[in-house]
């Protein structure tokens, strides 16, 4: 995979009133040589808000509109 090529992230919600875990996926350009593509995400009705980690101490924020969500596996705790 090169530089530019895109990377798939899975960006996960939780609901607090009723404990669901939804998620989606999302093509976002990530630098391999960091540990994670995003490093926040929010959500306002239809749009979603994430920030990317451009580089060492650079954040962008995106917005996403029409993500289809699904339902999420718990995550397994180690």
């Amino acid at each position: 995979m090169g530089a530019d090529a895109p990377v798939y992230r899975e960006i996960r919600t939780h609901d607090i009133s009723s404990g669901e875990d939804t998620r989606a996926t999302a093509r976002i350009t990530a630098d391999p040589a960091r540990r994670r593509a995003t490093e926040g995400f929010a959500q306002d009705g239809a749009a979603s808000w994430y920030v990317r980690a451009a580089g060492a101490d650079v954040f962008e924020i995106h917005r996403v509109e029409g993500l289809g969500r699904e339902p999420a596996p718990s995550p397994r705790l180690e």
